[in-house]
């Protein structure tokens, strides 16, 4: 770690800064977490027209209803897989449109000696033919990390927003993963196709390590589901800031960034 560099905060909040390696500000990796990035991982529509357009290919169109369902496939393989390694207390994906947090997942363990577990079994992997990318992360204040204009349908900022714009599952999923007892979850995903679809996952090193995974209730009784701070709702959550403060990025101004002449 340079001394003489300021630490990024906006890398140290959330893993991730829109300036990559062009940020003049220090870029501080913890070598342990209970927190792990796994970065990128989610393709949304809009990645997925974004990759069709750079290859000069038909664009692949998909109804609301057919991309939820598909977001519900991808969180229910990635949650069961990295539940395997141990107790997962949050998952999140970003929605956001910026390419430094689009399709973030962001999981935290327990401890961390499951989060370091996890890391080692997916780091380096494909998921969908895409290679998976983990890594330990600084731990997240997660309700301070999330924007809550985005959540109400009022945030304006687009790329522009270093909050994190987190994608919702279905109640059907949300049934199926955090409301059931272990053996019903077994039978659900047995329904649904057995086997993890992350390639070159390796197993955890015994069957202690296969411990069912519990959603901590005591600070947030639903961390994976449908916020009640939407349009409409009354319900009074922890917010940085009016709606145009809410969504203004920690990142340094782009006058402190290096560039090439």
């Amino acid at each position: 770690m340079d001394r003489d560099r300021p630490v990024c905060a906006q890398f140290s909040k959330l893993g991730a800064c829109r300036y990559g390696e062009r940020c003049v500000r220090e870029h501080v990796r913890p070598s342990s977490s209970r927190t792990l990035l796994l970065a990128n991982m989610w393709l949304g529509v809009e990645q997925l027209h974004a990759a069709a357009d750079r290859a000069r290919v038909p664009r692949l169109e998909f109804s609301p209803q057919q991309e939820m369902a598909r977001f519900d496939d991808f969180f229910e393989d990635v949650y069961l897989e990295l539940e395997r390694h141990g107790e997962v207390r949050r998952m999140l994906v970003c929605a956001n449109a910026s390419p430094h947090l689009a399709g973030n997942v962001y999981v935290q363990f327990r401890d961390e000696k499951a989060a370091q577990r996890a890391l080692d079994a997916v780091d380096g992997c494909f998921y969908e033919g895409r290679r998976v990318s983990a890594q330990c992360c600084s731990p997240i204040d997660f309700e301070g990390a999330r924007c809550s204009s985005y959540e109400r349908s009022l945030c304006e900022r687009g790329e522009q927003c270093n909050y994190m714009h987190v994608r919702e599952i279905t109640d059907r999923l949300y049934d199926a993963l955090f409301r059931r007892e272990r053996s019903s979850r077994k039978a659900h995903r047995r329904t649904n196709g057995s086997g993890s679809r992350i390639k070159g996952v390796r197993s955890p090193r015994s069957s202690r390590d296969r411990r069912g995974a519990g959603i901590s209730r005591k600070k947030d009784k639903h961390p994976h589901r449908r916020r009640s701070g939407s349009a409409g709702s009354t319900h009074k959550r922890r917010r940085h800031g009016s709606d145009s403060e809410g969504c203004e990025p920690p990142a340094p101004p782009p006058a402190a960034v290096e560039t090439s002449e």
